[in-house]
């Protein structure tokens, strides 16, 4: 009997140690991460102070990494048992985060050694031990000697849990606050040149994708900002709505309304009406900022009125899915930075809604949304530059087309008139000619026939050149003569100013609608050396060498101050149509009294 009874005193013993075995400290000693090597106490009565808790039997031994304990109001007591096996003092840091209240013990034995400050989120940065986000405790211990440190935690209105829960050498804990630090930093510079890249593209543009895409940039900072107790550098208190965590539900609630009226507009999701799937979308998004102010003017708290808010936010989620499939489909490239910078995001998003099926710390799961949210600023900022792109693209496309209608025009303008003379005056004409031969034979035939020579030769040269004109005005096409030709039928025969032309590799003709665009620009540069320049000697060079043009057209007119002078609307066209549409150079050299040397160089392409 007395064997039985000293083996379970054995196993009792075995496992009270194991509660209460201690963490050893070498010489190599670095840090040491909780699992299954502390207890934890309930206070469910929140009067327990450090005597009564020393003095409890109703301890539990903690399995698992971290303080882990859900969705819990009550404060709990933790405790572990360190010992310096060194012949040296030893400081140590306990590092931790995201808890509202950290009050701590050290003890040895029955003496408390150190009693450390109330510490917790509600502590501004500068009254913390470091000033960082990060919770620290820090003791010295006593070679050979054994201490216990007693740690009271609390969380009103979120889950109680605690990451990291280390204990760090000191040194070892100044390097992982510093690593922390600087990503934090990394994180809020790289947010903060995206913000600033939102607000300058809501100034220029004014356009309402560029106000949602500002209005996410703001709340993933936010949240980051407020999670990690940035507002006490605004605030030496906190207001309410952040101690009560209500803005962690405004601005999570938000996210996803703000997201789905972006990717409505960035995916081109029914631009010309109002789809009944975007009205849907819309009316969840009201429905949304109808609960957030009727539960925060009621006095509601946000955190348990959360269940209200997963299914439009779930169903707000999908649809902004919907909206990439239906653009993919269409071919829209943009569309996939969309999904790779989302996708990251949503699926953090689904592991901190679903917290209460798993146990990892909420901390871990925010480390992970700013990392996340960062990659998908960046994407989507890509994206927009790309899209941005598209539309240039797209509106340079629309440009040259509307040149070309314009040009066609024209052309067929030209042809028309010269119809119109040939066909209707020159027959008019005729008609005259008949009704004065008619007029002499029946009314003037004894007359001097002499006195009608002069009016007959005068109608036979009017018809000549009418007829001339029309030929000229109908073979005068830029598709049928081809450039060179053209330039010199139309200004070969001035006198003054006097034009001189040099083609060179023009043998074969070039793309046709590269050249209309360089016809009408020439034909611009041709018309402002006659008009403004007063130039006498105009020489025009056209050179084709193997896939580049070179156009250089010389004057010697009175030139004028590129410096300080205005361009004119017929430059900023031509500069335009050169760079925009044709893609090449433009290049212009004048002085005051020395003439002026405009230049240009195109590559050429088989399509432009």
């Amino acid at each position: 009997m007395i064997k039985y009874f000293t083996f379970i005193v054995l196993i009792l013993f075995v496992l009270d140690a194991k509660g209460e075995r201690a963490i050893t400290v070498k010489p190599d000693f670095k840090s040491v991460s909780f699992k299954d090597n502390f207890d934890y106490l309930v206070d469910s009565t929140e009067t327990l102070g450090l005597r009564q808790v020393i003095a409890s039997k109703s301890w539990n031994t903690f399995a698992g990494n971290n303080p882990n304990f859900g969705e819990n109001p009550y404060p709990h007591w933790v405790r572990f048992s360190v010992r310096n096996n060194t012949d040296a003092i030893q400081k140590l840091t306990l590092v931790t985060k995201g808890l509202d209240s950290l009050q701590a013990y050290l003890t040895q034995g029955d003496s408390v050694v150190k009693k450390f400050a109330l510490n917790g989120s509600h502590i501004p940065l500068s009254l913390r031990e470091h000033p960082s986000p990060y919770l620290t405790l820090t003791f010295e211990t006593s070679p050979d000697k054994e201490y216990t440190l007693w740690i009271r935690m609390r969380n009103l209105n979120y889950r109680l849990t605690a990451s990291p829960f280390v204990l760090y050498k000191e040194s070892e804990a100044k390097q992982f606050l510093q690593r922390k630090t600087f990503f934090q930093s990394f994180y809020i510079g790289g947010m903060g040149i995206i913000l600033l890249f939102s607000v300058v593209l809501v100034a220029l543009f004014r356009d309402a994708l560029y106000a949602y895409y500002l209005g996410c940039v703001l709340c993933s900072l936010s949240i980051m900002l407020i999670y990690n107790d940035y507002t006490f550098l605004l605030f030496d208190k906190l207001p309410n709505i952040v101690l009560n965590k209500d803005i962690y539900g405004i601005i999570t609630a938000m996210v996803p309304s703000l997201y789905i009226l972006f990717a409505e507009k960035y995916l081109r999701i029914a631009p010309f009406r109002q789809t009944p799937l975007v009205l849907f979308s819309k009316g969840i998004v009201l429905l949304q900022i109808f609960m957030l102010v009727l539960f925060v003017a009621t006095g509601n708290s946000l955190f348990h009125m959360r269940n209200f808010f997963y299914l439009p936010m779930l169903a707000l989620s999908v649809l902004s899915f919907v909206y990439v499939y239906k653009s993919l489909r269409e071919g829209y490239v943009p569309a996939w930075l969309f999904l790779l910078g989302t996708a990251p995001v949503s699926i953090v998003v689904m592991l901190e809604t679903a917290s209460d099926l798993h146990s990892i710390p909420v901390q871990e799961i925010h480390e992970n949304y700013y990392y996340a949210t960062l990659f998908e600023m960046f994407a989507l900022t890509c994206g927009l530059a790309y899209r941005f792109k598209l539309n240039f693209d797209e509106r340079r496309i629309l440009q040259k087309e509307i040149l070309l209608t314009h040009i066609n025009a024209q052309e067929r303008e030209r042809i028309s008139i010269a119809a119109d003379l040939h066909d209707i005056i020159g027959s008019q004409l005729s008609a005259v000619r008949l009704n004065l031969e008619y007029l002499q034979v029946q009314y003037f035939a004894d007359s001097n026939k002499s006195w009608w020579a002069p009016v007959y030769k005068i109608l036979n040269i009017l018809s000549e050149n009418i007829s001339t004109i029309a030929d000229q005005m109908r073979n005068a096409s830029l598709a049928k003569l081809g450039l060179p030709a053209i330039l010199e039928q139309m200004y070969g025969h001035l006198k003054k100013p006097v034009f001189k032309f040099d083609f060179t590799g023009f043998q074969k003709r070039i793309p046709e609608e590269l050249e209309r665009v360089l016809y009408v620009v020439i034909n611009e540069a041709l018309n402002n050396c006659i008009k403004h320049a007063e130039a006498t000697q105009i020489n025009v060079q056209l050179i084709k060498e193997n896939s580049l043009i070179t156009v250089i057209i010389e004057d010697n007119g009175i030139g004028f101050d590129t410096g300080h002078t205005t361009k004119g609307q017929g430059l900023r066209n031509m500069e335009i149509r050169v760079k925009e549409f044709l893609q090449g150079e433009f290049l212009i050299d004048s002085q005051p009294g020395s003439g002026t040397v405009m230049i240009i160089k195109v590559a050429l392409k088989e399509e432009i």
